[in-house]
């Protein structure tokens, strides 16, 4: 069974994502319909992804994140 001895926090998975598809924060902010202040927090791990955000994310990158 894989076990991980590491953990990635999902903001710098987020920013992982968007730099490999040359994506902007300022067009995911766009994009999920939050400003780039809140996206900005999120990936320095000071915003939780609501249920509302994860929704916006897999409907807005969800296919790059299968993808990858």
């Amino acid at each position: 069974m894989f076990q991980p001895t590491w953990v990635s926090p999902p903001g710098e998975t987020i920013l992982d994502i968007l730099s490999d598809r040359e994506i902007s924060p300022e067009c995911l902010a766009k994009n999920v319909g939050y400003d780039l202040n809140y996206i900005e927090n999120l990936f320095n791990g000071k915003q939780e992804i609501s249920e509302q955000l994860a929704h916006k994310l897999a409907e807005t990158i969800g296919q790059m994140l299968s993808s990858g």
